[in-house]
């Protein structure tokens, strides 16, 4: 579980640590960064897919931020972007992404790679404001009902709840909760 997350220079933020339970709420008004919040974890898991990364992933299978330009705060002092995940097992994820105004994949240093396996098993979904409407045909991907994925538009939320939905939680899942 992650129990706080910094941001620096992130879109809406200068420099804010958010902290974490196992249920966040995070709302308010349009434009305050409540998005921008989840996207950043998701950035930062999408980056670290892969062990070796050199480089901070603005697009790809969980989030879609656009460019450097799109990425850094208009606001900052500095021309650079930083991410720090504190988790409940002790360890951390720190880094420290350069600014490339017209790219997708920005230089990485990392401060503190610790927490990367932790990241990497985090089951973390966002559903976008703009989810897909009601449709006569759904499309299913069976790569991706197998790997029990939705993305952030709803896609395959269908497909996962016919092939799934009568499957019970495992009592060690961290969904499952025991409501007598």
């Amino acid at each position: 579980m992650i129990n706080s997350f910094e941001i620096k220079h992130f879109k809406p933020f200068i420099e804010a640590t958010v902290p974490l339970t196992r249920l966040t709420y995070i709302f308010g008004e349009n434009g305050i960064g409540k998005s921008s919040i989840t996207q950043s974890i998701l950035l930062m898991k999408q980056t670290f897919i892969n062990e070796d990364s050199t480089s901070l992933s603005l697009n790809g299978k969980y989030a879609r931020i656009g460019n450097g330009i799109d990425a850094l705060n208009g606001d900052a002092e500095s021309d650079d972007l930083s991410f720090s995940l504190s988790f409940s097992d002790g360890n951390c994820l720190s880094v420290k992404a350069d600014y490339i105004p017209d790219s997708d994949q920005l230089p990485i240093n990392i401060e503190n790679r610790s927490g990367v396996g932790t990241l990497r098993k985090l089951n973390v979904r966002f559903l976008s404001a703009n989810r897909v409407g009601p449709q006569l045909i759904s499309p299913f991907s069976s790569a991706d009902v197998g790997a029990k994925e939705i993305n952030d538009s709803g896609e395959n939320a269908y497909a996962l709840l016919h092939v799934y939905g009568s499957e019970s939680l495992a009592s060690g899942d961290p969904r499952y909760r025991d409501w007598e």
